[in-house]
């Protein structure tokens, strides 16, 4: 008897985050790697006899993710990472706890869906489509200096909004004091 397809889609769309980095890494291509972990959910759906329990399912994810990114890079002529430097980006994945890594995944896409839409492109250029800060200064007509700039404020932003979303408002935003019962 298998997990069955509650269970193994509730895993995989959980984790999906980590199927489609993956995928993105071999592929170079975010709609790409989408792509693959929905074969990837399909394919799990159709063994779902197979799976013995949640680590047989995640094993065979990661396999399967791996091996189908491989095919559409080698269909599309890209450059392959190594075997070695795969299993490694597999293993590193296969240590992260899971509950952590999906609450700061839910996080971090919450904060994405904030930012200003001129960040989300920013870095949507730097980091889908994989230009170099070089290639955005040339295609928006701006210093380099300026996307490095509006880079880090994005990353600084991304930053303190997950940290809210996971723990709540810590300390005061710089520059703001916060007033004790008596003070005026």
């Amino acid at each position: 008897m298998g997990l069955g397809t509650d269970i193994i889609v509730g895993f995989l769309l959980r984790r999906r985050l980590r199927f489609v980095g993956l995928a993105n890494v071999v592929v170079r291509h975010h709609q790409d790697a989408d792509d693959i972990f929905q074969q990837v959910v399909v394919a799990a759906i159709e063994h779902d006899s197979h799976f013995v329990d949640e680590d047989h399912l995640h094993a065979w994810a990661m396999r399967t993710t791996r091996n189908k990114s491989i095919d559409l890079a080698k269909k599309k002529q890209l450059k392959s990472l190594s075997p070695q430097v795969l299993a490694l980006i597999e293993s590193e994945s296969a240590d992260i706890s899971y509950e952590t890594s999906t609450d700061r995944d839910v996080a971090l896409w919450s904060c994405l869906g904030k930012l200003t839409e001129s960040a989300k492109y920013i870095l949507k250029l730097r980091y889908e489509l994989n230009l170099t800060v070089a290639e955005i200064a040339t295609q928006l007509g701006r210093k380099e200096e300026a996307i490095y700039q509006m880079l880090s404020r994005s990353h600084r932003a991304l930053k303190r909004c997950v940290e809210i979303e996971l723990h709540g408002e810590l300390t005061p935003p710089l520059g703001i004091r916060q007033s004790k019962g008596g003070d005026n």
